[in-house]
């Protein structure tokens, strides 16, 4: 989570992602502690700027529920993502075909 905290220490927004949603609701409360107890930001109240979404990166139909999901939430699409359930390598995660993507869960 220190890569999160450090997104939203500069002013980003996160959106966490995993299988296990209970890991993600006791996550997500704790960034979101983190960011109001960093009073020293300038952040706009509407801006929600920790959520979460339950997803199985072993199936491209949940990643792409993903990418809607956080278009949704934060009205954008991300400028950053790092995936650490599988041992990609460092590339452009939009350009990897289906059987690449699903190489590392294999």
């Amino acid at each position: 989570m220190g890569l999160s905290k450090k997104i939203l220490q500069l002013g980003g927004r996160v959106v966490i992602a995993s299988r296990k949603e209970e890991i993600l609701k006791s996550s997500c409360q704790e960034l979101e502690s983190f960011v109001s107890t960093n009073q020293h930001r300038d952040v706009k109240k509407e801006n929600k700027m920790v959520s979460y979404k339950t997803v199985d990166v072993r199936d491209g139909w949940s990643v792409c529920e993903l990418f809607d999901f956080v278009e949704e939430e934060m009205n954008c699409l991300p400028n950053v993502i790092v995936n650490n359930a599988a041992g990609f390598t460092f590339c452009n995660s939009y350009l990897l075909k289906d059987e690449e993507w699903m190489r590392p869960c294999e």
